[in-house]
């Protein structure tokens, strides 16, 4: 942001003003123009503030004058808009935003490979308690196929054949500080089984003690209960929190979900459908099914333009691609009849 130097004390302004009106207009076509507007919104505010910016003031100094500035536009701003009956601009919330959006937009990290077949790791996988590794569902359906044997595909560990198995193998690796065991767990007792009543609480418990081991996955979980109000009490704020955190890391169902919360927000601002578009974009690029399908809805609604719905479809299918074998081709279509079969 440039500099811009400023005499304290009364008198008649100088410089371009910006009104109310044009500061909406900037804000809505333009996200980017806030950082342009600055340089009015000193000359505009510099009496309320007393805030001056020059060459001497260190970085902290300058965040502080200019958040000095911008509130002080807000709460004239806000004055002028409910005296003509409109929506305030709301600059200090729009840095927070823009800020906060450079990381949640940046380039999520890549997807962990397979230890097995060494591909991106698949959207669909298994946590194997036996040896804490997750194994893509092709590996585990070759295995399965060629071995003929129930053991793990990576440690050759024998299978867990009973619930109480899988969960005394799986309460081994929380003893071992496992992050993926502590999830897994937390689901379980999220959804309650034959064996283990359902606590939502003791599973939020559960998830938290995740992240604090470093779990990005236990962030979505999170952002769940919160939404749902289970377990914990309802709070959508730590909701988009926690599904923030988890998009950042690359889960795509996390981002997904940020989409749909922008998207259905009411009254729907531009921005909100810019956010949205934004989410299902990146989600679709990392071969998110559901994704593709929002910003497919997007385009029919006339919300995107053709060009961002075909560079999207054209990233779905080249990650789709990169992600793809013959066994986990093989290992979706057998899960897709044993849905069928389990819903007749």
């Amino acid at each position: 942001m440039g500099k811009k130097k400023s005499k304290k004390g009364g008198g008649k302004k100088s410089g371009h003003h910006i009104s109310s009106g044009e500061g909406k207009q900037n804000l809505e076509d333009n996200e980017s123009g806030l950082c342009d507007m600055m340089a009015d919104l000193f000359t505009l505010c510099e009496d309320e503030t007393g805030g001056v910016l020059d060459d001497e003031q260190d970085d902290e100094n300058q965040l502080m004058t200019m958040w000095n500035v911008l509130k002080a536009f807000d709460q004239m701003d806000k004055v002028i808009c409910d005296q003509q009956g409109l929506p305030s601009v709301g600059m200090l919330e729009a840095l927070h935003n823009t800020i906060a959006d450079e990381e949640l937009f940046a380039s999520p990290p890549p997807r962990p490979d397979c230890p097995i077949c060494c591909l991106p790791m698949s959207l669909t996988y298994t946590y194997q308690p036996c040896c804490g590794k997750d194994i893509c569902d092709g590996c585990i359906y070759a295995h399965k196929m060629k071995a003929n044997e129930y053991n793990c595909p990576f440690c050759r560990h024998p299978i867990a054949r009973t619930n109480d198995e899988r969960f005394k193998l799986t309460k081994k690796r929380m003893a071992c500080h496992d992050s993926d065991a502590f999830v897994m767990m937390g689901g379980v007792y999220y959804s309650g089984t034959e064996e283990i009543k359902q606590d939502a609480r003791k599973a939020v418990a559960l998830w938290e003690k995740a992240v604090e081991l470093g779990s990005e996955l236990a962030h979505y979980y999170l952002g769940v209960a919160y939404a749902n109000g289970k377990g914990v009490e309802r709070d959508g704020e730590k909701a988009m929190y926690h599904w923030r955190l988890a998009a950042i890391s690359g889960i795509q169902t996390a981002r997904y979900n940020l989409g749909q919360a922008s998207i259905q927000s009411k009254p729907r601002h531009p921005r909100q459908v810019r956010l949205a578009v934004k989410h299902f974009v990146m989600g679709a690029e990392a071969g998110h099914d559901e994704s593709l399908a929002a910003i497919r809805k997007c385009y029919e609604d006339c919300l995107v333009d053709k060009e961002v719905f075909e560079k999207a479809l054209r990233a779905h299918k080249w990650v789709s691609d990169e992600m793809s074998s013959k066994d986990r081709v093989a290992a979706h279509k057998e899960r897709a009849e044993l849905r069928i079969l389990g819903g007749l």
